[in-house]
């Protein structure tokens, strides 16, 4: 049995992905550490959200190998989630959904996030904006050692993009920055991928895509 390394949450080698006669992923070759805010950055359609299922094991893939720390936890926003609009199915429900979560560690996920005023509301009545945010408290709530987000802003305006990227401040995430950004620093990895036109300044890691 090869021997766990030291720091190394996910280590991936020469992945290959297709779709067809498509090249999704090809040839990438990473590691993601402890402490690390690792950023895909690249267009749509450049293989950013595809390498990310790489690594979280959603994909299998057609070359290459990847390891991943035994018992690794993970909190992942992905890029859409779709609720039946006939679900009856409230923030709280939404957030214990997978997993069983007290109701004061639920309150407290999203008051991380800004959004504990909502605790209560039906999903289906949350702004893009707002959705977001609970979603990540949901993604929050496990505690995670790697958090993942896939273009969170998706359906978010524009001044909410803003908010989230924080781009004229810490070039991280906008929501209760001092709180995500400790976890971060702390007990966490965060791996983000972001669209090519809304790249964030000061990124610690950036890795840029291209089709």
């Amino acid at each position: 049995m090869t021997p766990e390394l030291p720091n190394i949450l996910i280590s991936a080698k020469d992945l290959y992905l297709k779709a067809g006669r498509h090249d999704l992923v090809e040839a990438v070759s990473l590691e993601v550490s402890e402490g690390e805010i690792v950023s895909v950055i690249g267009p749509n359609g450049a293989g950013k959200t595809s390498l990310l299922k790489l690594l979280l094991g959603l994909y299998k893939p057609d070359r290459g190998s990847i390891r991943r720390r035994l018992g690794l936890r993970v909190g992942y926003l992905p890029q859409k989630t779709s609720i039946d609009p006939v679900l009856p199915l409230s923030v709280a429900r939404m957030m214990t959904l997978t997993e069983s979560f007290s109701r004061k560690e639920v309150e407290t996920a999203l008051a991380e996030t800004g959004v504990l005023s909502l605790i209560d509301e039906p999903v289906q009545t949350l702004s893009g904006g707002e959705f977001q945010r609970m979603m990540l408290a949901r993604a929050l709530l496990r505690e995670p050692e790697l958090l993942v987000l896939d273009e969170p802003a998706q359906g978010v305006d524009h001044l909410g993009e803003a908010e989230l990227y924080g781009l004229n401040t810490s070039g991280f995430l906008g929501w209760k920055r001092e709180a995500v950004w400790r976890f971060t620093v702390t007990t966490m990895t965060t791996f983000m991928v972001f669209p090519e036109m809304l790249k964030p300044r000061n990124l610690s890691r950036p890795l840029e895509f291209s089709r």
